[in-house]
């Protein structure tokens, strides 16, 4: 059981000493793959079905990750996190998602995706 803590100590340790512009890039890979898993559950909880990869979910789950990556960064998502972890994070991560959650909605009620349930 010690030698778990330790590993578990160490690889945190790892991970905090890599250099900021790193680990941005991790959160941004694991925003862009939860983007692509909430586009799927949404479209399965619409749908009732699992959902095949094609060209509609497909230009969905693209239009999330466009959206939402510049958007958390411009809101400065990825730089509260790494600097605060209180209240002024959760502040941050709420107005961005807000501000992600309108333009998405907005573009698909306006232009529509062909494929895309808009319910």
């Amino acid at each position: 059981m010690e030698r778990l803590s330790t590993r578990i100590v160490n690889f945190a340790q790892y991970v905090l000493d890599l250099p900021r512009s790193i680990k941005r890039a991790v959160v941004m890979i694991v925003d862009s793959g939860l983007c692509l898993f909430s586009t799927w559950i949404a479209f399965y909880l619409r749908l009732g079905e699992a959902v095949p990869v094609n060209e509609a979910f497909g230009t969905t789950v693209i239009l999330a990750i466009v959206l939402a990556i510049p958007t958390f960064t411009m809101l400065g998502l990825y730089r509260a996190i790494f600097r605060h972890g209180g209240w002024l994070a959760v502040q941050t991560i709420a107005f961005a998602l807000f501000i992600y959650g309108c333009l998405f909605c907005l573009i698909l009620v306006i232009f529509g995706v062909d494929g895309t349930p808009r319910t």
